[in-house]
Parts: C-alpha cells; structure tokens; sequence
C-alpha cells in the first residue's frame, strides 16, 4: 500500500465543498506539531527518517482504513 493515496476525481467531490479556514487551520497545526516532534527525535537521537517512515508506512497499512472511517463518520456528526 502506497502512503499517498489517489486524489478524489473531480466527479465525486461534493460541489462546493471547500475545506473551511478553521480545518484548514487544524492540519497546519497538526503538520506543525508533527514535523516538531520529529525534528526533535531526530536531533536527540532517537529517531532517524528511515525509521520514521517505515513506521508511517506499518501504521498506515494497519489502520489507514479505519482511521479514515472515523474521521468520516465524525465529519458527519458534525453536519447533523
């Protein structure tokens, strides 16, 4: 399984469904956090990149699906 998943085709998105300033806001904040952590894993020592990214890879080989589900099912809770 590939970590980059297939760009959604253009038909099956929904019209007019652009992300919103405060999700938008969430992933750069996650991304942020994210590359902090490893950047200071790595200059502690205790991470290299190769390692970080077959983990990235076993993760999300075990549970891209489900994480995916959870995430649908909570956007969809939250346009109810």
């Amino acid at each position: 399984m590939k970590l980059q998943q297939e760009p959604v085709k253009e038909k099956e998105q929904v019209k007019n469904e652009q992300p919103t300033e405060n999700t938008v806001n969430e992933m750069l904040l996650s991304r942020i956090k994210f590359k902090a952590l490893v950047e200071l894993l790595e200059e502690k020592g205790l991470l290299t990149e190769k390692e970080l990214y077959t983990k990235i890879e076993e993760v999300a080989e075990r549970d891209f699906d489900i994480l995916r589900d959870e995430l649908s099912h909570s956007k969809k809770e939250v346009k109810a």
